[in-house]
Order: C-alpha cells, then structure tokens, then sequence
C-alpha cells in the first residue's frame, strides 16, 4: 500500500486469510491507516485488534492473533510441517544487535512488531503485581515455546551420576583379600 491508498479485501477471503495477509505483508503503518479509514468491517476489526494487540501491550490478544496464522506450538524437535510465524519473527527480532532496535517502528511488519511487544513484555520486572507477573509469564511462555517448541517430557539432566566401586573397596577383577569379613 502506498500513500493514501485504502485497503480493499477480497470479499471471498476468509477472516483468518486477511489477518494473515496483514500481519506478514503490511507495516504498522499500514495498519494504523487501514484503521482510520476502513472501507468495510472486515478491514476495521482486524487492523483494530493487530493495532491493540501491539500499541496496547496485550499479550492475550496477541496469543489469540497467532494461534489463527500459526496454530498450535508444536513439540519440540518435531517442527516440521508447522507454521512458526511468530517463532520465526521472535528469532528475528532476538537477533538484533542492540535493543534500542526494540522499539516498534511504523515499517514493521505487525508479526516483527508483535514479538517486540511479546520480548518487552517477558523483560519487565513486575514487582507484587499479579496481573503483570500473569502478563510477563505469558509473554515469556510463548517465546520459549514459539522458539523451541512445546516440552512435553521432562528435560534430560546434563549431568549423569555414575556409581563406582573405589578401590578401597575390593581387590581387581571383584576378588576379595584372604581373612577379609
């Protein structure tokens, strides 16, 4: 979209099309404009909950946009065959050089702007806030998850304990010393 174009849609489109469509093709810039001057209800109401989700800090409403373009968090080490939009967008937005890069800017694309609110978010201290701590674990949930997937067994220990007879304990090859009890 270019200057002050207005966003048609395909009146045959889905929902779930359209707001996968903006979230990976369209800027935050274009997402604030098709707010302000929607052509249809279809177009006011996705802008309005990417344009929410981001300027809002809403962490739920983010959740619910990605689990309609990505779907379900696969499991860990089975991604294949699975959209990981955001996962993708965390990894790149994890990779910047500085974190003044952070900040959501009006080229973004809504999906790179959304993993910087969702990075923000999880980085927060919360203090005694309930509803913040609530907010900054989801934030942190879904990018551990959207970026290494969904443990679903438990985590394998790095260290292995190993037991083993001292010396003090026996002679070589399991014999034992004459007169020994």
């Amino acid at each position: 979209m270019k200057g002050t174009e207005i966003e048609l849609t395909n009146p045959d489109s889905s929902i779930d099309e359209y707001l996968s469509k903006v979230c990976i093709d369209k800027t935050m810039q274009d997402v604030v404009r098709n707010r302000e001057s929607a052509p249809n209800a279809k177009v006011y109401t996705i802008n309005g909950m990417i344009f929410n989700a981001v300027f809002e800090l809403d962490v739920d409403l983010i959740k619910t946009i990605v689990m309609r373009i990505d779907g379900t968090v696969p499991e860990e080490g089975k991604r294949e065959g699975f959209a990981n939009i955001l996962g993708d967008a965390i990894e790149d937005v994890l990779s910047y050089d500085s974190k003044e890069m952070l900040k959501v800017v009006p080229s973004d694309p809504p999906v790179i702007a959304m993993a910087k609110v969702l990075i923000y978010v999880a980085t927060q201290p919360a203090g005694n806030n309930f509803a913040k701590r609530k907010e900054r674990n989801l934030a942190s949930q879904m990018i551990l998850e959207r970026t290494g997937g969904r443990k679903v067994q438990p985590a394998k220990p790095l260290l292995e304990t190993t037991y083993v007879e001292p010396d003090w304990m026996g002679l070589p090859n399991g014999e034992s010393k004459q007169g020994d009890s």
